[in-house]
């Protein structure tokens, strides 16, 4: 997807936001250094108090000259001076520089939305100086550390290269997932004024109701999916653990799910290894998630056959842990993209979303909360046209029947005095 050139206006709006901002950017700067770079407290000085209100005023100038790629003489040379003065300090690693940049950025784009809802064309201008800043500065402190010259260069080159593709990809998945809403968000609107008619028939009427609905639901869960990725990449992810029954959990998702398989003419079977404990303690609500991202996942994707899921307990990791085994009899994954499955804002094939739709979040945001779990996500085996089989692992307590009772207990005596 090609980007399109934000406007010299637009630019200079950017610009003098980020001057406004320059003070609030470089006191939370300040202290996120101080917190995820424990190690360089005393050598952030320099940055501190020198290089950081510069670097920001330099990519004030950058944006105002309209320079889409970010590379300006002022702009290398103040990247190439702070990186002379890393490669002046004792035991300063090019990690940490191209952290603090890392760092700088994230705090640059959310400070920066506070003031004004930034377009992505705009926050992709700012990526690319900043990109721009780690390499010039990554080369020159890589070129006086001797010893490590040729691979800490490689290194930021890489960095850059890896900054890159991530900004390409998620600028293609909000051009992707904008579609996602638009689509729903339409026959939302389009129903809606459709029933205003007053000679609407009943039956037509009620047939509206639920295409709203269906659609009003389809945004609401792309939304929470955004949103949980977003808590995830936060790290503020929470995980609720109450009595819950595994069966149960099994039964409402494939329950909701039998008839889009059936409207497909696929069969979806459930089948359980072993004995499996009537109550453990978990999140019901983020299972849920897991399981119906990966039932309805292999049903999209399934156009004869069987979707097949498979309840376990893990006794060869110990009593605690359990999984989910969904396998299914469709179009299978090539070897090409089974690397690319579960990584954030990248479809494994841009080709098969087109056909399929879907905003490709569900794997990624599976895998993650699986792993907030105690467990995580797999792809155990797949083929192509022949189908895939995914595991889901997750650790829960095992509660026998005095502690469910316990759990009720507490919960009646909680309500009562609250």
């Amino acid at each position: 997807m090609n980007e399109t050139t934000p406007s010299q206006t637009e630019l200079d709006q950017t610009a003098e936001v980020l001057l406004t901002s320059k003070n609030s950017i470089l006191e939370i700067w300040k202290k996120q250094i101080q917190t995820e770079l424990p190690a360089a407290r005393g050598k952030s000085k320099v940055a501190l108090e020198d290089h950081m209100p510069e670097l920001l005023e330099t990519m004030a100038f950058t944006l105002r000259e309209g320079n889409h790629s970010g590379d300006t003489k002022k702009q290398n040379e103040l990247s190439k001076k702070h990186g002379r003065q890393r490669a002046g300090l004792d035991d300063y690693t090019l990690e940490e520089v191209l952290e603090e940049y890392r760092i700088a950025r994230e705090i640059t784009i959310f400070e920066m939305n506070k003031k004004i809802s930034l377009s992505i064309e705009s926050q992709c201008m700012v990526n690319r100086i900043i990109d721009r800043a780690i390499v010039e500065s990554g080369t020159e402190f890589a070129k006086l550390k001797d010893a490590e010259n040729a691979e800490a260069k490689l290194r930021a080159e890489e960095a850059q290269n890896r900054a890159e593709i991530a900004n390409q990809a998620k600028t293609d998945f909000l051009a992707n997932i904008s579609h996602e809403i638009r689509t729903p968000l339409g026959a939302v609107l389009g129903f809606t004024e459709l029933m205003r008619d007053p000679s609407l028939s009943l039956a037509d009427r009620n047939s509206f109701a639920e295409i709203v609905n269906r659609n009003g639901r389809q945004i609401s869960t792309l939304i929470n999916d955004i949103l949980d990725i977003a808590k995830i990449e936060a790290g503020q992810m929470l995980i609720e653990s109450i009595p819950i029954s595994l069966p149960a959990i099994v039964a409402e998702v494939t329950t909701l799910l039998r008839s889009s398989a059936i409207a497909k003419g696929i069969a979806l079977n459930v089948e359980s290894w072993g004995d499996i404990p009537l109550t453990i303690r978990s999140d019901p609500t983020r299972l849920t998630q897991i399981l119906t991202n990966l039932i309805g996942n292999a049903i999209k994707f399934t156009s004869k056959g069987e979707v097949r899921v498979s309840l376990r307990q893990n006794l060869e990791l110990g009593e605690n842990y359990f999984s989910f085994i969904v396998t299914d009899t469709g179009i299978g994954i090539s070897e090409e993209n089974k690397s690319r499955l579960f990584k954030s804002f990248i479809q494994a094939d841009t080709s098969t979303t087109r056909m399929f739709g879907g905003s490709g979040l569900g794997l990624f945001l599976s895998k993650n909360l699986a792993i907030a779990l105690g467990g995580d996500l797999s792809l155990k085996e797949s083929e192509l046209n022949k189908g895939s089989t995914f595991v889901a692992t997750f650790k829960a307590e095992v509660l026998n029947v005095e502690d469910v009772a316990t759990q009720i207990r507490k919960k009646q005596f909680s309500r009562n005095i609250f």
